[in-house]
């Protein structure tokens, strides 16, 4: 899976690195807003980790 999300959205991606996203690149000043630029950044979680995740979990 795989996801976008904007640096300034720091609640956001808490909850995706919680649930085990890492990040993997960096649209580097991406999106301007209120006068001032934001990167936009990509995460991902691979079906493998995914399944090691649930597995930790049920155990």
């Amino acid at each position: 899976m795989q996801l976008t999300v904007f640096s300034y959205n720091t609640r956001a991606i808490a909850l995706y690195e919680g649930l085990g996203f890492r990040r993997e690149g960096v649209y580097r000043e991406f999106l301007h807003r209120d006068g001032a630029r934001h990167d936009m950044l990509l995460y991902g979680l691979l079906a493998r980790e995914w399944r090691a995740q649930r597995e930790r979990a049920a155990s």
